[in-house]
């Protein structure tokens, strides 16, 4: 090859590559953080919040209000299991979740389908294994319009 020859397949390849940097730029893919956690649902009031840093400990009592339908929602991070132990006048409840960093339902609601419905407060019990590094809690009255029934 001559030195002409070599000299345009230089010029070309400079060329071919300085065009590949200008392009068109990439569209930015996906959040790498995860979207920010679901709230309850519409026109639920919360009526009480609870979590590990106020508390200074991985177990706690806490005294729920009572209401027609209360739901309770957690979350906690670390690994391993997390108890809360719901109880009033008429009824006591377990509950066991994984901890995964997301919020949970609890499955159902206080007070339990009892005639008549325990007005509250309620007790609430929570306890984590040692690999939990962090909790929260929070209840929710599904129908805070509503007188409690008596």
């Amino acid at each position: 090859m001559t030195r002409s020859v070599l000299m345009a397949l230089t010029v070309l390849v400079v060329l071919v590559g300085s065009a590949a940097c200008t392009g068109p730029t990439s569209r930015p893919g996906p959040p790498t953080s995860p979207a920010p956690e679901p709230s309850a649902a519409p026109g639920w009031q919360r009526t009480g919040a609870w979590n590990s840093a106020t508390s200074g400990s991985r177990h706690a009592e806490v005294t729920v209000p009572g209401g027609r339908r209360i739901h309770l929602r957690l979350r906690c991070a670390g690994s391993g299991d997390f108890a809360v132990r719901v109880s009033g006048e008429t009824f006591a409840d377990d509950y066991r979740i994984v901890c995964d960093g997301r919020w949970q339902f609890l499955q159902g609601s206080i007070p339990p389908g009892a005639d008549p419905p325990d007005p509250g407060p309620y007790r609430a019990a929570v306890s984590g294994s040692d690999t939990i590094t962090s909790w929260d809690l929070e209840a929710y009255e599904t129908d805070p319009s509503a007188p409690p029934s008596t």
